[in-house]
């Protein structure tokens, strides 16, 4: 495994965290939004730079998704 992809799925796994303190303790804050939007794209910029695209699509889909239960729009 790359360096590149090992920091995709500590990011991915960083978001999908982040999304579980939100549905569990409904968590609203600016600041962790914004953290939460900028490891997001940080780990599609590195997908993209792998060109890894199909292999993270359904979890990628699946954050989106999640996300947007919360009013957080998160696009690739």
């Amino acid at each position: 495994m790359k360096i590149t992809e090992l920091n995709v799925e500590l990011e991915l796994h960083y978001v999908g965290c982040c999304l579980e303190v939100i549905e569990d303790f409904g968590y609203w804050d600016d600041g962790y939004y914004v953290a939460l939007e900028s490891m997001f794209y940080n780990a599609t910029s590195g997908i993209n730079e792998l060109g890894m695209e199909e292999k993270y699509e359904e979890r990628i889909i699946g954050i989106m998704h999640k996300a947007s239960e919360f009013g957080i729009e998160l696009s690739c």
